[in-house]
């Protein structure tokens, strides 16, 4: 559903004004987003850093690129290829199959997409279960410290894991992985565009 207050597209350019564009359950511009993404990036956190962004899957390019094109250079070099969490085989073993490329990325702030995380919440058998989905996910990262094989990030590096929630399996389906996305206690951000409510 549309919210009443996003920007419409510039006249000039025939693009959104991304930054404009306001948060559906807060109502806070994208800009400000954006600075506290960056805020938070700059501060004591961890090596992963993992933000929700729940958008129509075509805008979600632009918006990646808006939240991270200042925070280090996390735009620069060739973007790493993208996760799929659709299937369950797991984030940490998919994080951990990027080290190398992570390691020889040029920027100290390295940005990962991960797609299908609707149809992962979608994929439990009942309620309970995926509302605890985004919880267990994140884990796997926060505490992959807890592995016998931890995840490896040289020094000075971060990973920014943007873990998309797509509309394409219907507002049941959205609300229920937006829902399961705000009860994780380890994720570092959320942002909805658009959300079903």
């Amino acid at each position: 559903m549309k919210n009443p207050d996003q920007a419409s597209p510039s006249p000039e350019r025939g693009v959104p004004d991304i930054g404009g564009i306001r948060d559906t359950l807060l109502g806070t511009p994208l800009e400000a987003v954006r600075r506290k993404w960056e805020s938070i990036l700059k501060g004591e956190a961890g090596p992963f850093l993992q933000f929700y962004v729940a958008c129509p899957d075509d805008q979600l390019p632009a918006i990646v690129q808006y939240l991270t094109e200042h925070v280090g250079g996390a735009a620069s070099g060739q973007p790493l290829p993208e996760i799929d969490v659709r299937h369950d085989a797991g984030i940490h073993n998919a994080v951990e199959g990027l080290e190398d490329r992570i390691a020889r990325h040029p920027a100290n702030r390295v940005v990962v997409v991960v797609r299908g995380f609707e149809h992962y919440v979608h994929g439990f058998s009942d309620e309970p279960t995926r509302l605890y989905a985004s919880h267990n996910l994140n884990q796997e990262i926060s505490e992959s410290y807890r592995r016998e094989r931890p995840l490896q990030v040289p020094p000075g590096k971060k990973v920014i894991l943007i873990i998309h929630i797509g509309y394409s399996l219907g507002e049941n389906v959205s609300r229920t992985a937006i829902q399961s996305a705000l009860r994780s206690q380890f994720k570092d951000g959320i942002v909805l565009i658009d959300a079903p409510t």
